[in-house]
């Protein structure tokens, strides 16, 4: 129970969370983003489908994640696969709407209307040539959803509302320790608190390397 053990078995149970977030987030987000970008210009009910699931999704990224945070933990309770499930779908929302841009933005490019006059099929066009330019700016914006993911994760647990007990968690660790450091403890929420800055600094530094700049 010392704090240096459970800072680093903390890894075990954050990393995980933030890594499924952040794949399954960008998954859902660009498929959305493609169906709604490539089916907005269309005629009837599959247009109206796709502009009404635009609106919900600009209406989910007004909503503060926390506070949906609170209303699912209460709902189903504290685990890993709720709050994995839970902050994938409100994650990628931000990831629906870059590829729907750059879907909107790719459509009117040359290159898309000769490929439809040589005869390509609405799925092949998508996925041979749409697909490829339009997930590029979600993948490079996946170091902004892990570390938004891992963050809320450690916020719901600063509150009370993350990973129950005794579960090594930074977040729960943090709030544990505010109190510690009155009374002189600083260690017990300065090294999670350390080990959570890290984590995020490392994994946006990997992303920079691999994928470039993120947008926001």
């Amino acid at each position: 129970m010392d704090v240096f053990s459970r800072t680093i078995a903390a890894f075990r149970v954050d990393i995980p969370i933030a890594l499924l977030t952040t794949v399954f987030a960008t998954l859902i987000g660009i498929t959305l983003g493609l169906v709604v970008g490539m089916s907005e210009s269309a005629r009837g009910p599959r247009a109206w489908l796709a502009r009404g699931l635009a609106r919900l999704i600009d209406l989910m990224e007004s909503i503060p994640a926390v506070v949906l945070g609170l209303v699912v933990v209460a709902m189903f309770g504290a685990n890993a696969t709720t709050l994995v499930a839970f902050m994938s779908v409100v994650l990628c929302a931000g990831q629906t709407r870059l590829t729907r841009t750059e879907v909107l933005r790719i459509r009117r490019e040359a290159f898309i209307d000769a490929a439809r006059l040589a005869g390509e099929s609405d799925l092949s066009l998508t996925l041979r040539h749409v697909l490829p330019n339009a997930a590029w700016p979600a993948l490079q914006n996946s170091s902004v959803i892990f570390a938004i993911s891992i963050i809320l994760t450690a916020g719901l647990g600063f509150i009370g509302a993350g990973m129950p007990p005794p579960t090594p968690e930074w977040g729960g660790m943090i709030s544990r320790g505010a109190s510690d450091a009155l009374v002189g403890r600083w260690w017990s929420a300065a090294f999670p608190a350390a080990a959570l800055a890290l984590t995020v600094a490392s994994f946006s530094a990997a992303a920079n390397a691999v994928f470039g700049r993120p947008r926001t």
